[in-house]
């Protein structure tokens, strides 16, 4: 049987490689990564967003198969609409916070090497549970094309379906994990480098945020 499948298996590997990279998930993961630099940071965002578009993903799937349901368009159209306002929200959110944050940036010497690095009184833990629910509505907005796959690989047997999904989320998981190391590094290259263009491209990601994010507004209309 898994043999038999095998084929759906490494495609829905595939698919989840490709559909964490859509636009809005980057956009979304980079506005959240973008409220500190480092690799470890980002890290913990990008896993937790995986982790909450895996479990609403994981969950409705399973559920709407078992039951022989479908979501209908228009809860679909309306997590769809929720993901622009998002976009909108996070980015219009980091550039107020931007100006009254209580994080500053520490230099202190030892030798003749300089160490930058962000100073913080207090630690957002609750940072990475909005990560948890940004991935969540993703998920929920995204679960149709994924539900697609899922009769073909099961036929009857709920196991195969059960397979397919994990192996989805996985390489959604894999794929967000190596952006998210990828836009840590670059971060922390920016901020040890030039402090005045790391403030700028924290900017310029909260302000594509809220372009991308009317953007995907206006194409629901």
């Amino acid at each position: 049987m898994l043999f038999e499948i095998s084929p759906i298996l490494l495609l829905g590997f595939g698919l989840g490689l490709v559909h964490a990279l859509d636009a809005d998930h980057i956009m979304a993961v980079s506005v959240l990564c973008n409220r500190r630099a480092g690799v470890p940071e980002t890290i913990l965002y990008s896993s937790s967003w995986a982790l909450g578009h895996g479990s609403v993903l994981f969950a409705s799937s399973l559920l709407l198969t078992a039951l022989g349901w479908s979501i209908p368009e228009s809860v679909q159209l309306l997590a769809e609409a929720g993901v622009g306002v998002l976009l909108i929200l996070m980015g219009v959110f980091c550039i107020l916070r931007f100006r009254k944050e209580s994080i500053s940036l520490h230099q202190h010497r030892h030798g003749n090497i300089v160490h930058t690095h962000w100073q913080n009184a207090k630690h957002n833990s609750y940072e990475s549970h909005r990560s948890i629910f940004v991935g969540m509505l993703h998920g929920l907005a995204g679960s149709a094309p994924i539900l697609a796959l899922i009769p073909v690989t099961g036929k009857g047997d709920f196991r195969p379906a059960l397979v397919y999904l994990l192996v989805f989320m996985l390489g959604v998981l894999l794929s967000m994990l190596g952006f998210g190391v990828s836009f840590g590094y670059i971060q922390n290259k920016l901020l040890g480098r030039d402090q005045r263009l790391f403030e700028w491209s924290r900017h310029f990601i909260s302000v594509a945020s809220i372009t991308v994010g009317g953007l995907w507004l206006t194409r629901l209309l």
